[in-house]
Protein backbone atom coordinates (compact mmCIF):
# COMPACT_ATOMS: atom_id res chain seq x y z
CA UNK A 1 0.00 0.00 0.00
CA UNK A 2 1.37 3.41 -0.89
CA UNK A 3 2.34 6.07 1.65
CA UNK A 4 -0.70 8.40 2.03
CA UNK A 5 -3.05 5.55 2.92
CA UNK A 6 -0.60 3.59 5.06
CA UNK A 7 -1.54 5.57 8.15
CA UNK A 8 -5.27 5.66 7.37
CA UNK A 9 -5.83 1.92 7.03
CA UNK A 10 -4.48 -0.74 9.38
CA UNK A 11 -2.91 -3.94 8.04
CA UNK A 12 -4.73 -7.16 8.81
CA UNK A 13 -2.53 -9.39 10.96
CA UNK A 14 -4.26 -12.72 11.43
CA UNK A 15 -3.07 -15.66 13.47
CA UNK A 16 -3.13 -17.85 10.37
CA UNK A 17 -0.30 -17.35 7.92
CA UNK A 18 -1.88 -16.91 4.50
CA UNK A 19 -0.58 -15.40 1.27
CA UNK A 20 -3.08 -12.51 1.61
CA UNK A 21 -2.22 -11.85 5.24
CA UNK A 22 0.08 -8.86 4.77
CA UNK A 23 -1.73 -7.61 1.66
CA UNK A 24 -5.11 -7.00 3.30
CA UNK A 25 -6.33 -4.15 5.47
CA UNK A 26 -8.42 -4.49 8.59
CA UNK A 27 -12.09 -3.62 8.25
CA UNK A 28 -13.02 -1.10 10.93
CA UNK A 29 -15.74 -2.22 13.35
CA UNK A 30 -19.00 -0.39 12.81
CA UNK A 31 -22.29 -0.60 14.68
CA UNK A 32 -24.65 1.20 12.35
CA UNK A 33 -25.47 0.99 8.65
CA UNK A 34 -24.22 4.58 8.42
CA UNK A 35 -20.74 3.40 9.45
CA UNK A 36 -20.71 0.75 6.73
CA UNK A 37 -21.16 3.49 4.12
CA UNK A 38 -18.18 5.52 5.31
CA UNK A 39 -15.01 5.88 3.22
CA UNK A 40 -12.98 4.20 5.94
CA UNK A 41 -15.10 1.02 5.82
CA UNK A 42 -15.86 0.96 2.08
CA UNK A 43 -12.27 1.78 1.12
CA UNK A 44 -10.90 -1.10 3.18
CA UNK A 45 -13.56 -3.48 1.85
CA UNK A 46 -12.93 -2.58 -1.80
CA UNK A 47 -9.14 -2.72 -1.36
CA UNK A 48 -9.41 -6.25 0.09
CA UNK A 49 -11.51 -7.34 -2.90
CA UNK A 50 -8.83 -6.29 -5.41
CA UNK A 51 -6.69 -9.02 -6.95
CA UNK A 52 -3.36 -9.65 -5.18
CA UNK A 53 -1.30 -8.16 -8.01
CA UNK A 54 -2.93 -4.77 -7.38
CA UNK A 55 -2.68 -4.93 -3.58
CA UNK A 56 1.05 -5.63 -3.73
CA UNK A 57 1.87 -2.43 -5.68
CA UNK A 58 3.63 0.15 -3.50
CA UNK A 59 3.74 3.09 -5.92
CA UNK A 60 0.63 5.29 -6.18
CA UNK A 61 1.43 6.03 -9.85
CA UNK A 62 1.79 2.34 -10.78
CA UNK A 63 -1.32 1.44 -8.75
CA UNK A 64 -3.39 4.05 -10.56
CA UNK A 65 -1.97 3.10 -13.97
CA UNK A 66 -2.56 -0.63 -13.41
CA UNK A 67 -6.14 -0.09 -12.26
CA UNK A 68 -6.89 2.22 -15.19
CA UNK A 69 -5.52 -0.33 -17.68
CA UNK A 70 -7.41 -3.17 -16.01
CA UNK A 71 -10.76 -1.38 -16.03
CA UNK A 72 -10.26 0.02 -19.54
CA UNK A 73 -9.63 -3.50 -20.83
CA UNK A 74 -12.70 -4.77 -18.93
CA UNK A 75 -14.79 -1.91 -20.40
CA UNK A 76 -13.49 -2.61 -23.90
CA UNK A 77 -14.36 -6.32 -23.69
CA UNK A 78 -17.79 -5.53 -22.20
CA UNK A 79 -18.51 -3.06 -25.03
CA UNK A 80 -17.50 -5.52 -27.74
CA UNK A 81 -19.62 -8.29 -26.22
CA UNK A 82 -22.59 -5.91 -25.85
CA UNK A 83 -22.54 -5.04 -29.53
CA UNK A 84 -21.65 -8.40 -31.02
CA UNK A 85 -23.14 -10.86 -28.54
CA UNK A 86 -21.28 -13.57 -26.62
CA UNK A 87 -17.92 -14.64 -28.05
Amino acid sequence: MFAPLKTYFERSLEAKNTKNNDLSVKLPKVCLEFGKKSFHHQGAKIFNELPIEFRSITSRFLFSKSLSEHFYLFYLIFTIVSFTGPL
